[in-house]
């Protein structure tokens, strides 16, 4: 997970609200406080500037995911001055109605509205500490240069001052929780992967394991079907494994079966090929769009590779060989994908009933 860029999407779909908040927001200052009337002008262009920025905020959200994979930094300043400019706006406007003799009345409304509204900011904002301190003191900063230039509003300059320190404490606080909330997921994402990873690979030989090929195997099967792609599957079995075991212990025989996936792994080099530990002493290989002839070859390539193989543990030496069938099918609408599974099953038999080390191919 990419941290910068989901504290960069909480940020972006947290201030979606204020778009078209904002938009709304100063007509009704204008009118709760009869503005308009004395300001007739004044409303109207600061509603303009107002319903433009909002405006531009709708295409910078339209446009988002394109413009954020092409520069995340102009993305971020985009973003950044629409919310600071939209924020100086409404500080300003409420700061002339203070200023303002005729609006004298409404004063404590009107700092309950600048107070309100920057609350409300900067819990959207959470997510960059910086932007919503930056977007809160565009805010109120013209209120408090209000405060100290008017006589009769003196008394509200420590009330303001402590407002606005104990908002930012809050904001760094919220912000430290929220960012520990996002190492948290990203850390419990990592194990969960980490943890699909060990559900989907065999212990031993450090290849899939049977469970991750079934479930592949439907996936490519499906995606084979519909873009009408050959699937072959190879069936590996070690030749009188069980001797092995018997003869040199189990130990012995892991390690054995450790160096034949690796062999299988080495030969079988295209990424899009499934190569997973069938049970035992047995290897699947599922290969995507592969004709007869090329999945043939391989398996003779692997047969050939065990049988020059030596197999040692410092004290004990063999040689092993392995016997593979193969199938190959075009998956069709109403065929069952197990039939492809058994018919190199049964193209494994033949090679065993045959005489081992040998690789057969069965077409259902």
């Amino acid at each position: 997970m990419d941290v910068e860029k989901r504290i960069d999407q909480d940020l972006h779909s947290l201030s979606i609200p204020g778009i078209f908040i904002y938009a709304v927001v100063l007509p009704l200052i204008f009118w709760s406080f009869e503005f308009y009337v004395y300001y007739p002008e004044e409303s109207v262009i600061y509603s303009v500037i107002m319903l433009t920025l909002s405006g531009a905020r709708l295409v910078h959200k339209k446009y988002s995911h394109i413009l954020y994979e092409r520069s995340r930094k102009l993305w971020f300043r985009i973003l950044v001055t629409l919310l600071f400019l939209q924020a100086a706006i409404i500080g300003m406007v409420l700061a002339q109605a203070l200023y303002d003799p005729l609006f004298s009345e409404s004063s404590y409304i009107v700092v309950l509205c600048v107070t309100a509204i920057s609350s409300g900011a900067l819990i959207a904002q959470t997510p960059r500490v910086g932007v919503a301190l930056a977007n809160m003191t565009a805010m109120l900063l013209p209120t408090l240069l209000v405060f100290i230039v008017i006589d009769g509003l003196h008394k509200f300059i420590f009330l303001l001052v402590l407002y606005y320190l104990y908002q930012s404490a809050l904001a760094v606080r919220t912000n430290k929780t929220y960012l520990q909330g996002i190492f948290n997921e990203e850390k419990l994402d990592k194990q969960r992967k980490e943890l699909e990873v060990i559900n989907r690979i065999d212990p031993l030989t450090q290849i899939y394991n049977r469970g991750h090929f079934n479930s592949s195997y439907e996936l490519h099967w499906e995606h084979a079907r519909r873009n009408q792609k050959e699937l072959s599957i190879l069936l590996v079995d070690i030749d009188h494994f069980k001797s092995i075991n018997d003869n040199y212990g189990h130990l012995f025989g892991d390690k054995c079966l450790v160096s034949i996936a690796e062999i299988i792994h080495r030969t079988a080099k295209r990424k899009t090929d499934i190569i997973a530990r069938f049970g035992g002493e047995e290897f699947v290989i599922l290969l995507n769009d592969t004709s007869r002839k090329s999945a043939m070859a391989l398996a003779e390539d692997i047969r050939k590779a065990v049988e020059g193989e030596l197999f040692s543990d410092g004290e004990n030496t063999v040689n092993l060989t392995v016997s593979i069938g193969v199938s190959r099918t075009m998956p069709l609408e109403k065929t069952n994908p197990n039939n492809l599974i058994n018919d190199s099953d049964k193209a494994l038999y033949k090679a065993k009933a045959a005489g081992r080390n040998q690789v057969h191919y069965h077409f259902g």
